[in-house]
């Protein structure tokens, strides 16, 4: 299932005695196999990181510690998530949201799963073409 907007979806969980097993497998309810994977890791509390939206690139954006917000923008909507890594879930973005995270706690960590290795045109990095570029695709 692939979505036109973002969404959350629980992570599979096997619970132990001696701790939890969180199973990434190319997520079958994002509707994509992840190619690349990268983490996000002391980020200043002040920082903003993404500024920038795809064209075509799905990814699933995982709290591994410490919370941070994210604002996503596309399709007339402004969507906020407030990721918490004990909440075992992970943010579906699809293709065409501006993204934006911030609010970074001390120690926070982030995992993005994306469905293509690096390709630099399929980032939109000025949100005035942002825009554009979405008028001319809906």
């Amino acid at each position: 299932m692939q979505s036109k907007i973002p969404y959350l979806i629980d992570l599979q969980i096997i619970p132990d005695p001696e701790g939890k097993l969180t199973v990434l497998e190319a997520f079958p309810k994002a509707g994509f196999v992840f190619k690349r994977l990268y983490i996000l890791s002391k980020v200043a509390p002040c920082a903003v990181r993404g500024h920038h939206a795809h064209k075509a690139l799905h990814q699933a954006v995982i709290p591994l510690g410490g919370p941070f917000k994210i604002m996503l923008k596309g399709k007339g909507q402004v969507h906020n998530f407030a990721m918490q890594p004990d909440q075992d879930k992970a943010l579906i973005i699809p293709p065409g949201f501006w993204r934006e995270l911030y609010d970074f706690s001390p120690g926070a960590i982030c995992l993005v799963a994306a469905s293509e290795e690096y390709q630099e045109a399929d980032y939109i990095r000025n949100y005035d073409e942002f825009l554009a570029w979405e008028k001319a695709h809906v």
